[in-house]
């Protein structure tokens, strides 16, 4: 691949700290959105239009939890990155090259 990446070091807290909250939020409606489906299959309502909400619901469900995964891994790899860069600052070549 051919592009181009710029990596703002000050700015990978902001970044860590907006995918933490996204994080949350997405774990709070996938728990909302399995409760909810959970209620509605306990419920004495049946019918079309119950079986279209279910439907509806297990979509909202496993489109949750495919972002939610895929989250995680951006959060982790955004932590990861906090350490890398630290961990280049601190090598002596990097240094030597800083210093001339």
């Amino acid at each position: 691949m051919a592009d181009k990446v710029t990596i703002y070091g000050d700015k990978v807290g902001e970044a860590k700290a907006l995918a933490n909250q996204i994080d949350t939020s997405l774990s709070t409606t996938y728990t909302q959105a399995k409760n909810l489906k959970s209620y509605v299959n306990g419920v004495s309502w049946k019918g079309k239009s119950k079986k279209a909400f279910v439907a509806y619901l297990d979509i909202i469900v496993q489109y949750h939890k495919d972002v939610k995964e895929a989250m995680e891994k951006q959060t982790k790899a955004l932590e990861n990155l906090e350490k890398y860069i630290t961990a280049f600052d601190s090598e002596a070549k990097v240094r030597e090259v800083k210093n001339l």
